[in-house]
């Protein structure tokens, strides 16, 4: 059997591999290709830079290929081995058709592992590197000494919740001026401090001239302090200096930390932005688990009579493909507007696909 299996999948890697390299290319050239010629033509970035950024480019479309190119594989190899009467020469050799589809499911399985690791660790850095690399050219920023105001919303090291604003700061010197710190637990406002300036040296931040107020549960002062010299527990310049992170930019720990905070600085209500984070985070399994959803739909469809054209295989994948982000590009925008719950709106489109798929290849089982 380990012959069959080495069949199966020699005849899926072939159009895969197609189809990752023709839509990593066409998703490339709709917008990617055409901004990187754009800034060449135009002067406004060198090669090297115009490298960079499409290099930095490449693994979303990447990422997005994966899907297509399952379903496009399965389609076009067991269309083949279908057209050409191997199947049936399979089955009167005694080997079912479940038999037969399992190597290229195992192989969907391994594809939908390949990408899940490339959706959250590799595509959100990539999207972060392209949007520094345009605005380090674009905004002529990288050497500036940058005066601005700050705001940050992280988790301070006891584990509570913080905002940290300030009036001024400059990552070149390392000063922050007009400093306020609000630390929340359990969305209550649980502690607020005060500084006249802070400066980075030998990787502490120091605070000067620093008062503070604990908080009761009802938001009433139980104690104030003074002091002239504090540590603040936070990252260097270089590091507050970086530009916010999107979603697409954050992987699922970053898009748990965003929604957890967006939630906290709003007494704990679910709001919009929380629930688009958190239908990001579900989404970053389910989409690359449609490889192997596609699997269960492509395999018993490629065996379907009239399928062993290549033709007829790629228009049913694209018209496959385009319906399955209609329907979830429709149930994200449910989940994000709380119409659904976030977990059944990133998982939506797999639920219907896979369980037809299901369908179809027990089907054909039968037959």
């Amino acid at each position: 059997m380990k012959l069959l299996d080495r069949y199966v999948i020699r005849e899926m890697l072939g159009p895969f591999l197609f189809g990752v390299c023709t839509f990593t290319m066409l998703i490339l050239s709709f917008d990617t290709l055409l901004r990187t010629a754009r800034l060449l033509l135009e002067d406004q970035v060198n090669v090297g830079v115009a490298v960079r950024f499409l290099i930095a480019s490449i693994p979303q479309p990447l990422a997005f290929a994966f899907p297509m190119s399952a379903l496009l594989c399965c389609l076009l190899a067991f269309g083949r081995l279908s057209g050409d009467t191997e199947i049936v020469a399979m089955k009167a050799g005694g080997i079912s058709l479940y038999r037969i589809a399992l190597p290229g499911l195992l192989l969907m399985a391994t594809l939908s592992a390949v990408d899940i690791y490339l959706s959250d660790r590799i595509v959100p850095n990539a999207n972060y590197e392209s949007g520094i690399v345009l605005m380090q050219s674009l905004l002529k920023q990288t050497d500036e000494n940058i005066i601005k105001k700050m705001t940050i919303d992280d988790i301070a090291p006891d584990g509570t919740y913080r905002q940290i604003m300030a009036r001024a700061f400059n990552p070149e010197r390392g000063l922050i001026e007009g400093l306020t710190i609000v630390f929340y637990r359990d969305t209550l406002r649980s502690r607020q401090m005060w500084a006249d300036s802070a400066s980075y040296s030998n990787g502490v931040w120091q605070m000067y001239k620093v008062r503070s107020q604990d908080l009761d549960d009802a938001g009433n002062v139980i104690s104030t302090s003074y002091s002239d010299v504090m540590t603040l527990p936070l990252g260097s310049p270089d590091k507050l200096n970086e530009r916010p992170r999107n979603r697409t930019e954050c992987n699922r720990r970053m898009l748990l930390k965003k929604m957890r905070i967006e939630m906290n600085t709003h007494g704990g209500q679910v709001t919009r932005k929380a629930r688009e984070y958190l239908v990001e985070y579900y989404a970053r399994i389910a989409l690359p688990m449609s490889c192997l959803v596609f699997g269960l739909f492509g395999i018993p469809l490629g065996l379907q009579p009239h399928r062993s054209s290549k033709s007829i295989g790629i228009g049913l994948c694209l018209g496959f493909i385009i319906l399955y982000y209609l329907l979830g590009t429709f149930s994200r925008a449910m989940g994000e507007g709380g119409h659904l719950p976030p977990l059944v709106a990133a998982w939506l489109p797999n639920g219907i696909f896979g369980g037809v798929g299901l369908g179809l290849l027990i089907k054909a089982g039968r037959v």
